[in-house]
């Protein structure tokens, strides 16, 4: 059976496992002891190998805010957590107020961070959003560099302390967000 994109899709094969290709050169993608396959090569990995990486996205919108304290979000990371990376998803800017900005981070009062993964990120634009350790305007965490030679010049870390922790928030105007839309992105590792 081919399908929308021109690949042929072997129903026999599909009661003993998946595979794809043109028809009559199918390749095994899983075959029926739920082994995968790369290119004919039995993959050899075990199901925590392949599951590790994680994306958190988390909803937030301007009725989680009304000053400029720090918001808990409703996540907890998983113990053994290991943060690579943090991102906003802005979906509606903010016009509103003078400072469009949000902190990224962790419950400061359970021995967090509340900047420690962004850093006055604007939401004054939409699209996605980075932190940066650009010296004109460091956004990156805290939690999320070090300084290399301890003498200023910053490298990304991975953040290897943040597990069952609450992620937050906080507005950077003392009057919250009035139209602020966005998601959190927490990319992660999880220990097990």
């Amino acid at each position: 059976m081919d399908n929308e994109y021109g690949m042929h899709i072997n129903k026999a094969l599909s009661a003993n496992g998946f595979g794809i290709g043109t028809e009559g050169n199918e390749t095994t993608v899983v075959d029926d002891s739920g082994n995968l396959y790369h290119k004919g090569v039995q993959l050899d990995l075990d199901p925590a190998e392949v599951n590790a990486k994680r994306l958190a996205t988390i909803s937030m919108s301007p009725s989680d805010f009304s000053d400029d304290d720090e918001v808990e979000t409703g996540f907890t990371l998983p113990e053994g957590a290991i943060v690579t990376n943090v991102f906003l998803n802005v979906g509606t800017e903010e016009e509103t107020q003078s400072t469009k900005t949000v902190d990224i981070g962790t419950l400061s009062t359970d021995d967090g961070d509340a900047d420690g993964f962004l850093a006055a990120v604007s939401v004054g634009a939409t699209g996605l959003v980075k932190g940066t350790l650009d010296n004109d305007g460091q956004t990156l965490g805290a939690l999320l560099y070090v300084d290399e030679d301890g003498a200023g010049t910053l490298v990304p870390e991975p953040d290897i302390a943040s597990g069952e922790k609450m992620v937050t928030v906080t507005a950077g105007d003392a009057s919250g967000l009035d139209e602020a839309e966005f998601d959190i992105i927490i990319e992660y590792i999880e220990v097990t």
